[in-house]
């Protein structure tokens, strides 16, 4: 057995342990995702996006605190001091979405300090792993992170639809990039309005222009919340065999 059929067989032994979230688990997941983060901002407007991929983690919902003795998981509870929106205490969290995870390096890294000692929760400290009952960590296999690897981009965000966005994402990416090739006719759409506003100004986000901007990104979005949610899928198929349900 090589090191990553080893790995594979080792992370999907410790997560077969965990409950398969149920179809609204993974539901609220997607959307929870797509507007976990201010993505309009972050993300590039068109494919191949970045790179998100999906995982079953023990620890799901609990901030990773690295103490001076190590790191070591702590639950988030009401009241506990937090930096974002998307925080859930880590009752919620499980309730909402069982112990689903994603892993993405797009968008900035929040930590902060709670009684001296750093808090990570997005656990990017940690790396692609998990830590096993056992108290070692495991790596998340190469085939695991494949499996759920979904390219989002900045219209996975509700908010982009919005007039103000056109001249924000005209601005921020006609400059800086050559035409990009659309996948598809959406995106080609979504480029031509885009054009459209930066060389006319704000006066061009008025009227039709906005309407069309707002129905076409609300296309868009469904086409990546049914990406994302598929993405998920594949995933759990592999770590609870294909077929099986919660």
């Amino acid at each position: 057995m090589n090191g990553e059929d080893h790995d594979l067989r080792r992370y999907i032994e410790e997560v077969r342990n965990l409950p398969r979230p149920t179809s609204d688990s993974v539901e609220r997941f997607v959307l929870y995702v797509a507007d976990a983060r201010s993505w309009y901002k972050h993300l590039p407007p068109f494919s191949p996006g970045r790179p998100f991929s999906f995982v079953l983690d023990p620890n799901a919902g609990r901030d990773l605190v690295l103490y001076p003795d190590g790191p070591r998981y702590k639950d988030r509870l009401s009241g506990d001091p937090h930096l974002h929106y998307s925080w859930r205490p880590t009752e919620e969290y499980r309730k909402s979405f069982g112990h689903l995870d994603y892993l993405s390096s797009a968008g900035p890294s929040l930590f902060f300090f709670v009684g001296g000692n750093i808090r990570d929760p997005q656990n990017r400290t940690r790396g692609p792993r998990i830590l096993g009952a056992d108290g070692t960590w495991i790596p998340v296999p190469a085939a695991v992170l494949k499996a759920g690897e979904t390219d989002l981009t900045a219209f996975i965000h509700e908010y982009a639809e919005h007039r103000e966005q056109i001249l924000a994402m005209a601005s921020r990416w006609i400059p800086s990039q050559d035409p990009p090739t659309p996948a598809g006719p959406l995106e080609a759409e979504l480029w031509d309005l885009m054009e459209r506003v930066y060389w006319s100004g704000r006066r061009g986000t008025e009227g039709p222009v906005s309407e069309r901007w707002a129905a076409v990104a609300r296309l868009q979005r469904k086409e990546l919340i049914s990406s994302l949610r598929a993405g998920i899928t594949r995933m759990l198929d592999l770590a609870y065999g294909e077929g099986s349900t919660a």
